[in-house]
């Protein structure tokens, strides 16, 4: 099979959706594409690798992993639709412009004068990024595999599960920077207050003219929003509760969770559950920078005490909040 058609096959398999190109069980015939690529062979020969026979077998299994790992990863986080997303190869510099909103003064002139004050347009800024490399192992994966133990969507998923997690991580402790890093924050500190809360959504709103704000905060500490409203505005606050943990809107502002994740000691959690970001903006403030495409190393013979090898997909890219104009800050 063509190797475009493959990938269409393998990109369609995992999404669940039916494929033209699929001649029998799609999983039986991916695997079969890699059996062919691996020289006919069920197994990683440790070997054949030795003598350099890998290249197209790893190519091909690099090729699908970025069609159908990556490619999919924004469907993977809501946030995403925030996320400008960029991709480029080695060693370019991978720059963002961020839109700095101006709002000019309207003035009041008579009839046939241009009597009025120049005003400055101030201009964007460029934020740059620097992308670090993420790797996850796939030996037993790849083995299974090919080995007829597991199918194509158990492989994609082993994968795509640690990348999704390990991204999620990242755009969790850009929310936490985000701080420091945004020079104009409005501030509210105490228990939480609905009044509180409603007026510092209003701040936010009127230093971002023309712009609709919203929460977030992770499931903690969206579980605070509360409105003293009779009867909890009947059932739909309810269903919110039962299908996510916390109301989806407060007091007709939009409310979405931010997925938290562990720091390096593995305990301390990145984002304060004690934390609500408002944020009104219309530009897509995180970005994405992925660099080249996705690389299978696999590691020296003698490496493992047991003379197995390793086999590591590395993913080189960077993510950044960076949001120009005020957003407010309450801290519970």
């Amino acid at each position: 099979m063509e190797t475009n058609k493959l990938i269409k096959l393998a990109v369609d398999t995992v999404k669940g959706v039916p494929s033209a190109f699929s001649e029998g069980n799609p999983s039986d015939v991916i695997r079969n594409a890699l059996i062919e690529a691996n020289g006919g062979s069920t197994k990683i020969d440790v070997k054949a690798m030795r003598k350099g026979n890998k290249g197209e077998f790893f190519e091909l299994v690099e090729q699908l992993i970025v069609a159908t790992v990556l490619e999919g990863l924004p469907e993977s986080n809501p946030l995403f639709k925030w996320a400008e997303t960029k991709n480029g190869k080695n060693g370019d510099k991978p720059e963002f412009r961020v839109h700095k909103d101006a709002v000019l003064a309207v003035s009041e002139i008579a009839n046939g004068t241009l009597g009025i004050r120049r005003q400055r347009i101030f201009g964007d800024t460029t934020s740059t990024l620097t992308p670090v490399p993420h790797a996850v192992k796939v030996y037993e994966e790849l083995q299974r595999l090919l080995a007829g133990r597991a199918d194509w969507v158990d492989f994609v998923n082993a994968v795509s599960r640690s990348i999704i997690i390990d991204t999620n991580r990242a755009i969790a402790e850009a929310f936490d920077s985000i701080v420091t890093t945004t020079p104009n924050v409005i501030g509210q500190t105490g228990s939480f207050s609905e009044t509180s809360m409603v007026s510092l959504i209003e701040a936010v709103e009127m230093n971002n003219p023309g712009k609709t704000a919203r929460i977030f905060g992770t499931k903690p500490a969206l579980r605070n929003l509360a409105m003293n409203v009779s009867n909890m505005v009947g059932e739909t606050i309810k269903d919110d509760y039962y299908g996510m943990g916390y109301m989806g809107k407060f007091n007709g502002t939009e409310v979405f969770e931010l997925k938290n994740g562990f720091k390096a000691d593995g305990t301390t959690k990145i984002l304060d559950d004690t934390k609500l970001y408002v944020v009104a903006t219309d530009d897509q403030f995180i970005k994405y920078y992925n660099e080249g495409d996705a690389l299978i190393v696999e590691s020296t013979l003698g490496d493992n005490a047991d003379l197995t090898q390793d086999y590591t997909v590395i993913n080189t890219y960077a993510i950044a909040v960076v949001i120009a104009n005020k957003i407010g800050l309450y801290d519970m």
